[in-house]
């Protein structure tokens, strides 16, 4: 069985280019999550876990994609069962040759090529040859099979297809997944997260299921497949759609509500305020409204785009060692753990999640083990955004950085560092920025603070910029101690690090030096940091090591031995106090071992 791929236009699958097609089709069969292909001059990613198709760069245009299987082609063997059997006559028995056409040999010559007519008898009498010559020519039987293999191929081969029925339409799974996957995407920009997820759940079940599905009745069977979903199937397989979810796409409101969405930080009843009361419907409507955008918004916007693309693997590892070295500079040093889909051995991901603890004995808590008021999550986020690695600040607490960072692979060239500078002043700015944030504030010159602090030190320092000379190495690793630091003195990254507002309105690669060191094709990638205590540091790597699904069954084994289990302990179910741990939790193991779980590595966690 050889597979087709296909493409949904103007209303109907069309195959894509046989190339195009097979390139599809060997990423699909190596088990990758998608492939990107190059169709007339643009290049599209193929998704294999949505079945559909999306522009590089602009992945809100999408077209369903569908695999369909097909036997080899049974036309061109069938019209040529004679050509084959007129070459072996004259190779293999030259003197057989001679008495097939007894009237006349020299005409054996031109029957083939130049009369037609001639060409057509010999078909006909073609199979009654065949029996007629093993019984009077013994001999003549043996040679005939054996010199011509291919005369044998062809002959079963269209045979199966007419003894039994076609097999079942192809692409039905694929169609059905598609179906769920957007009723889930609709249901999730509308905030209703339960629903969305029961959709998700089912389609994952016709994802995993091997056997084609024909009717509502079969997939009612899978889990996650109720009586709705079931009619929802047979309407699909009947009709080619499904009238409800043609509606939504025709809603001009549902339209908007999913394209706001696009921007991180605008969630359902955002989305919903800025299609209402300003009548803003599509990004670009948003991007010509500044005044109605909030400012970690305004940074969102400007990288949707890069946020949207997913972040190869490799690209991944690279960010993480450039913050690590960061944590490990940290004072007191910072343990990290890169988790979510890369931790699963995903070939891409959306983010890079990323759980961070103060090492035990030096992290400083309270009577209830929280974080303590010194804030070393804000102090390592203006490191990094002193260094250059973060372009934007999106959000920031006491426990959660949301920020963008993109790759360097080149030193901008400066003036030699000056004397280290006190950094408190540093992450009080970054925690100024982070209380504005939470409150949502649109000010213009929120930042009157930093830049006040940015003068008072060029002033003190004579210096406009300064780079650590570990910058000039091209690396990103300082000393973020409340004391002292190996940095520079102006805490200047390039152009828009710092000096706007998370960055926005800055274009990194303009200005005389400005972005120097950044490759100009790399992304900005959304990166989540997580502080949490050191007692919950193995409690949180799990639950941000997904799958979802997966922690979900987890937490259900938990609740069978009368706990709760979250990403930050193991309590009671029913009084939420401590459990008392025969042993403390050093690591994930140890947490899979008092639920009664057989421990998983984090590659088999895929649910």
């Amino acid at each position: 069985m050889s597979a087709q791929w296909l493409c949904k236009l103007s209303g109907a699958f069309k195959p894509y280019d046989r190339s195009v097609s097979d390139s599809i089709e060997a990423a699909y069969q190596r088990g990758e999550a998608e492939v990107k292909v190059q169709l007339n001059g643009s290049w599209y990613v193929i998704h294999f876990g949505e079945m559909k198709q999306k522009q590089w760069g602009n992945p809100s245009r999408t077209r369903p994609v569908q695999r369909q299987l097909s036997a080899p082609p049974a036309a061109s063997p069938l019209p040529s069962p004679t050509p084959p059997a007129a070459p072996p006559l004259p190779s293999p028995t030259p003197p057989a040759a001679a008495p097939l056409p007894s009237p006349t040999p020299p005409a054996a010559a031109p029957l083939p090529s130049p009369t037609p007519p001639a060409a057509a008898p010999l078909p006909s009498p073609a199979p009654p040859a065949a029996a007629p010559l093993p019984s009077p020519a013994p001999p003549a039987a043996a040679p005939l099979p054996s010199p011509t293999p291919p005369a044998a191929p062809p002959l079963p081969s269209p045979t199966p297809p007419a003894a039994s029925p076609p097999p079942p339409p192809a692409g039905n799974n694929a169609k059905i997944h598609a179906m769920l996957v957007e009723f889930a995407e609709w249901e999730k920009a509308r905030g209703d997260t339960a629903r969305a997820g029961s959709y998700y759940k089912a389609a994952r079940s016709v994802e995993q299921h091997s056997a084609e599905i024909r009717s509502g009745k079969e997939a009612k069977q899978l889990s996650g497949l109720g009586l709705k979903m079931a009619a929802k199937v047979d309407e699909l397989l009947s009709t080619g759609e499904v009238a409800s979810l043609k509606r939504r796409r025709e809603e001009p409101r549902n339209e908007a509500m999913k394209a706001l969405q696009r921007v991180w930080g605008i969630g359902p009843s955002r989305a919903k305020q800025l299609y209402e009361e300003h009548g803003i419907a599509t990004l670009s409507m948003l991007s010509a409204s500044p005044s109605v955008m909030r400012e970690e918004e305004r940074a969102a916007l400007r990288y949707v785009h890069d946020f949207e693309a997913p972040i190869p693997r490799d690209e991944v590892g690279e960010l993480f060692a450039l913050l690590e070295r960061a944590a490990n500079a940290h004072c007191p040093p910072l343990l990290a753990t890169l988790c979510g889909s890369h931790r699963r051995g995903a070939p891409s991901s959306d983010a890079i999640h990323v759980v961070l603890t103060q090492a035990e004995g030096n992290a400083e808590g309270n009577a209830e083990g929280t974080i303590s008021a010194a804030p070393p999550l804000a102090a390592l986020a203006a490191a990094l955004e002193r260094q250059g690695f973060l372009s934007a600040l999106l959000s920031l607490d006491q426990s959660v950085c949301v920020a963008a960072c993109r790759r360097r692979t080149a030193a901008p060239t400066m003036p030699p560092a000056a004397a280290p500078q006190p950094l408190v002043a540093d992450w009080k700015a970054i925690a100024a920025r982070a209380k504005l944030l939470k409150q949502g504030s649109s000010k213009a010159n929120l930042f009157d603070s930093w830049r006040e602090e940015k003068a008072r030190r060029q002033a003190s320092s004579g210096a406009s910029s300064m780079a650590d000379p570990v910058e000039a190495r091209g690396e990103v690793a300082t000393s973020s101690c409340g004391g002292s630091s190996s940095s520079a003195a102006e805490p200047k990254g390039p152009a828009g690090f710092g000096d706007g507002l998370l960055g926005v309105g800055e274009d990194l690669s303009a200005g005389a030096g400005a972005g120097a060191g950044l490759v100009e094709e790399e992304r900005h990638r959304r990166i989540e940091l997580r502080l949490v205590p050191y007692d919950s540091y193995h409690y949180a790597t799990l639950f941000f090591t997904g799958s979802e699904a997966f922690h979900r069954s987890m937490r259900a084994a938990a609740s069978e031995r009368g706990y709760t289990l979250t990403e930050y302990s193991l309590s009671r179910a029913d009084d939420s106090k401590q459990v008392d741990l025969p042993e403390k939790v050093t690591c994930e193991e140890d947490i899979f071992r008092l639920i009664g779980m057989k421990y998983v590595p984090p590659t088999e966690r895929n649910l």
